[in-house]
């Protein structure tokens, strides 16, 4: 029988079969309630009835809908039972695993060349399952939050180099992802810190030069892509090691900035340098709402606005341009140092794309904090007491959060695929931290930690 007529037959069968199916549904009520509460089951019954007529009918063209209809059967058929419909946030990357599976079975049955398919399918399952990993610890539903779990990056990185190397692919997607990994790899046994973010965005080029090795060795034989890229990590490394011979911030002077609170009795402070160094403490007694110094040379493109409403000071500093176009400037290594005054009530507000954030809040008369930071590494130290809510957010890097004996707080922590270190007496529950004393406590602290990769520790002052 020809593969058309074939085709034909098995649709026909199927339809048939999905007809009586629900006939029967609508001929006895009884089935109804349990059809409902089941109903992915119905699902995973069609991808069920594809593969068989697949394989009765010699209709090996049916094997790939059928797994992919039967595997989104079973991921909805769990949602439905657990009530975790969030899950498809993670639970997509699965499905070019039921493809893969068509696919080999696809080969099996004979609808291709069987070597051919039962390799192209295996490499899409293991891909799908590297994703289903990466995917499913960034949105928490699995627990690998040690400080290895870089290495699932690496695999990955290497299994689709392997995939791309036989196939005279492309070699910039596994140099992307195993560079990634290593680096955060590094990162996490101690061996860079985190501020080596700044040093590889200013190395965008590499991705380049990657793309033209494999533009012309990489795609001639798998040897040539295995030396492409090697190259291309080869000149990542040393580049890597050349800027961190060099990778101390200068001492130079920087411009001077102050603001008096002009009559007002409490005030909001955004800043946002956008990328570099960021110190922020408590000022002596003074005058001055905000005094410190701002990089000298980059003045012109740091818009200042101040302004009183009511009782209400707002004071902003914002780095303007293009810091994250094509061309990172020096900035990226550069030092905002401000003061902030102790005794005036504040908001204070910061964003930093990529760097180092180093808040001291100690001393400081506050009403709420907000910090968010892109790449890097953010440390806050609270303050003794107070009575506030605080909002630390970061994407990729670690924050510490030091807290004083004498103080009561409650963190929540929301984090991916990163790391988590809490003093061994605080209580927990689920994601909420509360320190010893924190139901009795007049003062409290309510603070909130995100961060989806890297660590986050909490630790009490020295």
């Amino acid at each position: 029988m020809k593969r058309e007529k074939r085709g034909s037959l098995a649709a026909g069968l199927v339809l048939i079969l999905l007809g009586v199916l629900f006939l029967i549904v609508q001929i006895v009520p009884e089935l109804q309630a349990s059809i409902t509460f089941s109903w992915p089951l119905i699902i995973v019954g069609v991808g069920a009835v594809l593969l068989i007529l697949a394989a009765l009918a010699r209709a090996p063209g049916l094997t790939v809908p059928a797994c992919v209809v039967g595997g989104i059967g079973v991921i909805l058929t769990w949602q439905n039972s657990t009530g975790n419909w969030d899950s498809w946030a993670y639970a997509w990357t699965l499905i070019p695993g039921f493809v893969g599976l068509g696919v080999i079975l696809n080969g099996l049955l004979g609808g291709e060349d069987t070597r051919q398919a039962v390799s192209a399918g295996f490499w899409s399952i293991l891909i799908s399952l590297g994703l289903f990993v990466i995917f499913g610890s960034l949105f928490g539903a699995l627990e690998i939050r040690g400080r290895y779990w870089p290495l699932l990056l690496i695999a990955l990185g290497f299994l689709v180099f392997v995939k791309e190397a036989i196939h005279r692919g492309s070699i910039v997607g596994p140099v992307i992802l195993i560079g990634l990994g290593s680096v955060l790899l590094l990162i996490n046994l101690g061996v860079l810190s985190w501020s080596v973010w700044e040093v590889i965005f200013l190395l965008w080029p590499v991705l380049l030069v990657a793309a033209g090795l494999d533009i012309l060795i990489g795609r001639r034989s798998a040897l040539g892509s295995v030396l492409a890229m090697g190259l291309t990590l080869a000149l990542l490394v040393w580049l890597l090691w050349l800027y961190g011979a060099d990778s101390g911030v200068g001492e130079a002077t920087g411009t001077r900035v102050n603001q008096t609170p002009d009559g007002a009795s409490q005030a909001t402070i955004v800043v946002n340098p956008a990328v570099g160094r960021l110190n922020v403490e408590a000022l002596p007694e003074s005058v001055y709402l905000v005094e410190g110094t701002i990089p000298r040379g980059i003045q012109d493109s740091v818009k200042r606005d101040f302004a009183v409403e009511g009782d209400t000071a707002t004071f902003a500093l914002k780095l303007q341009g293009t810091s994250f176009g094509p061309f990172i400037s020096g900035g990226a290594r550069s030092v905002w140092d401000l003061g902030l005054n102790p005794s005036i009530p504040t908001q204070l507000k910061t964003e930093l794309g990529m760097g180092e954030s180093h808040v001291d809040l100690t001393n400081l008369t506050l009403r709420d904090v907000q910090m968010n930071t892109g790449v890097g590494q953010t440390t806050v130290t609270l303050p003794d007491a107070g009575n506030f809510e605080a909002t630390i957010e970061g994407a990729i890097g670690q924050t510490t959060v030091i807290v004083p004996r004498s103080v009561a707080v409650r963190i929540h922590l929301d984090t991916g695929i990163a790391a988590r270190q809490v003093p061994s007496d605080y209580q927990r529950h689920n994601d909420a931290y509360t320190s010893p004393g924190y139901e009795g406590a007049d003062d409290r602290i309510e603070l909130r930690v995100s961060q989806a990769i890297g660590n986050v520790t909490i630790r009490y002052s020295e």
